[in-house]
Formats: structure tokens, C-alpha cells, sequence
């Protein structure tokens, strides 16, 4: 009778010890799933990045599922003039959906100006490309989408440029 007490005194010690340990990793797997450690549009970070060359700082991007997606650009080189504008977005195995902007905002100016507004040395713009038709935002709230914008401009010794940058953002809204 006692070898059998023993016996199941260890088992029930090896399940409660054991038993406390599985709880505490099954706890610590639902915390981190409930926190979204494993949701890659929170550990992928929004992109957008021009190439050096272009002297065009991208510093926030903002997408929301309207189908606006809107960059804050700053001019670290030269006066430009901004003659075209573009954002593009494709998706796997199909034409890619391009819209061109009607308007940059330069922030010193009140009203949006029109394509052709200049864009002085050190100062800020608000780019902004509006997909109406084909929305490749529309039910993506919280999902990353990629988009490839297309800015034309004219440096300051009037030699037209193209910068090119492919931005990826999170979908707000």
C-alpha cells in the first residue's frame, strides 16, 4: 500500500510541476498573438525613400482606404519646378492602376497649387495621388500596400529629372 501512495504522490507532483509550466508558455503564446508580435504589417515599417541623387527627402507617408495616398517631401538640393506627377500600384498578374496627381502643395503657399508651382531649396511639399476609380485601398485598412510614385520636375539650371521611389505604407481607416 505504501509503494503505491508514492507512486502517486511523484505523479501528481510531475503533473503539477510540468503542468504550471505548459499553462505559463500556452499564457505567454496568447499574449503575444493578442499583441500581434506575429502580424507582419506591424513589424514591416512604412517606406519611402527617393534616391540620394534626386535631393528629395521622403519624411511620412499616409495611406487611408478613400484611395489618398499623400507623402511629405522635403527639398534638400536645388530650386525645382514640379511639371509632372504620378503614383502607380500594381497587383500580382495584373495591369498596374496609375493615376497622375492634379496638385502639389508646396506648405508655404495657402491653396494647393497647380503642377508647375515651384519648389524653393529647404522647403516642404505635400504629394498627393488620389486612386477614385480603381482604389487598391478599399477594404486594406491596417494592411501594408506597396505604390510607386513618379515625380517630374525641372532642376534649377532647367534640366528636366524623374525621381522615382517605391513606397510602402500602412492603410489607415
Amino acid at each position: 500500500m505504501r509503494l503505491f501512495n508514492r507512486r502517486g504522490q511523484s505523479a501528481h507532483e510531475f503533473f503539477t510541476t510540468y503542468g504550471w509550466a505548459v499553462f505559463l508558455v500556452l499564457a505567454t503564446l496568447f499574449v503575444m498573438a493578442y499583441l500581434g508580435v506575429w502580424n507582419q504589417a506591424a513589424i514591416v515599417p512604412e517606406r519611402c525613400a527617393f534616391p540620394k541623387a534626386n535631393n528629395i527627402d521622403c519624411l511620412d507617408v499616409a495611406a487611408t482606404t478613400d484611395g489618398t495616398l499623400s507623402l511629405r517631401l522635403f527639398n534638400k538640393g536645388g530650386d525645382a519646378l514640379f511639371t509632372s506627377g504620378s503614383c502607380a500600384y500594381t497587383t500580382r498578374g495584373e495591369e498596374p492602376v496609375t493615376v497622375t496627381t492634379r496638385a502639389i502643395a508646396v506648405d508655404a503657399a495657402p491653396v494647393s497649387p497647380e503642377l508647375g508651382r515651384s519648389w524653393p531649396s529647404g522647403e516642404f511639399a505635400r504629394f498627393t495621388c488620389h486612386f477614385d476609380g480603381d482604389n487598391p485601398f478599399l477594404n486594406s485598412g491596417g494592411k501594408t500596400r506597396l505604390v510607386t510614385v513618379d515625380l517630374g520636375f525641372t532642376d534649377a539650371n532647367g534640366t528636366p529629372r524623374h525621381a522615382t521611389a517605391t513606397v510602402r505604407a500602412r492603410v489607415e481607416g
